[in-house]
């Protein structure tokens, strides 16, 4: 098996060597349910984690914040002190105020605790009211965080329940394991997300979950800055469809902490991608201490692997043009996080044939801006093959390694060591990401290189400080080459992305547009039913093999996928199988982009989900 990110290297050194390639194309309760109303979500009192102390600690680090559907939490001075304290509010309590009108969750809908079942709440009747997820928006997205937790997230990670048959009583396997560390964060940053537009201590509660999950992908395999595709514990007796420990990719019975853990590897790049925007959103979102200490380690380890620069042992076994290639040098390289538990003989492996776009490539996953790196050594060709994309991620990793270290006390010199790589490349990475332009096209339904390009330009625009490269990532990268190539896709999860980090108003056509677009994607579940709509929109003559349309359909005529915003918008046809159900992170995701960017209204003000006898 090849990954995406492998598939790209050997077409690249194809390139390089003269080839000509082809066949390119790439319930269970949620944990924390069942705190009573009363009660703060976490723990009241000073923030736990090593670094608690070192940029604010105590109390007054918390800041204020919801604790409860109507319960406002914050630090006080009296006689004895600072220390928390929490107040009653007489209506709701709103992004951390108490609120005479407005409410933020504190459950997901149907969850059933000691303290009674989560019930949609009406602030202005004070009674429980019917959620209507196909018509309100912010119903419809409380019916996916349900759901979610209840169907897909299994031991922490974001999977795809397969059921026996259509009726959908009795799963038969989960899916989705090779990609479920892009899935939780990007389901991390949509409650992060959340909880900058809300307050809402159930996004809290499942941010820190999420933050949970991925830490330990970070750290299982004791190989810094490695992430694990997916971790189950040692007892794991879940039908997981990629699961085996048979496969080199699995890593079975692992020590961590104490405990024994299977881990899958082999991860691409767009793996960390997800992550990291997770990640990164999270410590802009959360005031806990100990959530963000675990966030601080995981991209200061990432970045600091980047920044290394050393010598690594590389056997390249390929077919070329039908003539075999083999090559064993020692390369000198950074931008590379080692995996050396993944190595064949000590060496960084890379094999397959090049034109078919088969290969294998273990032990080594690269960030390189430009693969000059790799195939001047390995064919004598000085070719440049510039990167936009892994240029874009390097920006976004160091950026949010550097917003998790600003101002903490105990991390200044990393800070600084950080700042000053980060000065020296980053304006050669944002002259490589400006060149970025569109790999497929035609009857080419592959769109995911859209995806983590678009997301790591938004997150490298969103933290950049520096007044001239934050207007060069904004202009040059993020709008007028990605938005540009993309807008009429009809994507609205890029719509908010592009508008949110460009400041733009609500009453922009492109974020009505999107909005009007996001109407459209249905209720849960996310039955992977059959889909037909060749009638529809005008046929791509030529394209058959999926059909596809000229333009870009409607959220609500695609096939239902495993997160839509990385898929073909112009394909019109698909089989189907009723037996898969996705989790809707894709509808999440994107209306809480637009909610935290304050790119569309709460269509259910003064309602919340809260505990209810």
């Amino acid at each position: 098996m090849h990954t995406r990110s492998q598939r790209a290297w050997l077409l690249a050194l194809a390139t390089a060597c003269g080839a000509t390639p082809t066949g390119t194309a790439d319930p269970v309760p949620r944990a924390g349910a069942g705190v009573d109303a009363s009660s703060p979500i976490r723990p009241a009192g000073a923030p736990t984690g090593p670094d608690a102390a070192l940029d604010g600690g105590g109390c007054a680090q918390l800041g204020a914040r919801c604790t409860a559907w109507n319960v406002r939490g914050s630090c006080v001075v009296d006689g004895s002190g600072v220390r928390w304290a929490e107040e009653l509010c007489a209506g709701g309590c709103y992004l951390g105020q108490c609120s005479p009108d407005r409410c933020s969750d504190e459950c997901a809908l149907g969850d059933v605790a000691a303290s009674g079942t989560c019930r949609l709440y009406d602030l202005a009747t004070k009674g429980a009211i019917a959620a209507l997820p196909t018509k309100n928006l912010a119903d419809r997205a409380r019916d996916y965080e349900a759901s979610l937790a209840r169907l897909a997230l299994r031991h922490g990670a974001v999977l795809d329940p397969m059921y026996t048959d259509a009726t959908r009583t009795t799963v038969a396997s989960f899916g989705g394991g090779g990609d479920a560390s892009i899935w939780t964060g990007t389901a991390l940053a949509a409650e992060a997300l959340r909880l900058m537009a809300t307050g809402s201590p159930d996004a809290e509660a499942r941010l820190g979950e999420h933050v949970t999950t991925l830490h330990r992908a970070f750290r299982i395999s004791g190989e810094p800055g490695f992430l694990a595709r997916l971790v189950l514990p040692g007892a794991n007796l879940l039908p997981i469809e990629v699961f085996d420990c048979k496969d080199s990719r699995w890593h079975c019975n692992v020590n961590y902490e104490g405990q024994a853990f299977h881990f899958m590897g082999d991860t691409s790049r767009d793996q960390y991608t997800g992550a990291v925007l997770g990640l990164a959103l999270a410590y802009e979102a959360t005031n806990d201490e100990g959530v963000r200490s675990a966030v601080r380690d995981d991209l200061v380890t990432l970045a600091f692997e980047l920044m290394k620069v050393r010598a690594v042992p590389v056997r390249a076994e390929l077919t070329v043009g039908g003539i075999p290639l083999s090559v064993e040098k020692t390369l000198t390289v950074e931008n590379v996080i080692l995996s050396p538990s993944e190595m064949v003989s000590g060496k960084v492996h890379l094999s397959g044939d090049v034109a078919g776009g088969a290969g294998e490539f273990r032990g080594m996953r690269e960030f390189f801006p430009d693969l000059r790196v790799l195939v001047e050594p390995l064919t004598g060709l000085p070719v440049p093959i510039p990167r936009a994309a892994s240029a874009m991620m390097l920006g976004a990793f160091f950026r949010s390694a550097l917003r998790a270290t600003s101002g903490v006390a105990n991390r200044a010199t990393e800070h600084q060591q950080l700042l000053s790589y980060y000065e020296h490349h980053a304006p050669g990475w944002l002259d490589t990401a400006a060149k970025w332009s569109l790999e497929n096209t035609g009857c080419d339904d592959t769109y995911y290189p859209n995806h983590f390009a678009f997301i790591m330009a938004y997150l490298w625009a969103r933290l950049e400080d520096d007044a001239v490269l934050g207007a060069r990532i904004r202009n040059e990268v993020l709008h007028e080459r990605l938005w540009d190539a993309l807008k009429n896709d009809a994507n609205v999860y890029f719509a908010y992305l592009w508008a949110g980090a460009r400041q733009v108003a609500q009453t922009d056509p492109n974020v009505v547009s999107a909005s009007a677009a996001l109407a459209t994607f249905p209720a849960g579940p996310r039955v992977r039913e059959p889909r037909d709509v060749r009638l529809k929109y005008p046929a791509a003559a030529s394209c058959s093999a999926p059909p596809m349309s000229t333009a870009a359909l409607s959220p609500g005529d695609r096939p239902v996928t495993d997160f839509m915003w990385q898929r073909s918008p112009r394909v019109t046809f698909d089989p189907g199988d009723p037996r898969v159900v996705f989790p809707g992170v894709d509808f999440l995701v994107a209306y809480w982009a637009g909610r935290a960017h304050g790119l569309m209204a709460d269509d259910r003000p003064g309602t919340c989900a809260r505990w209810m006898p």
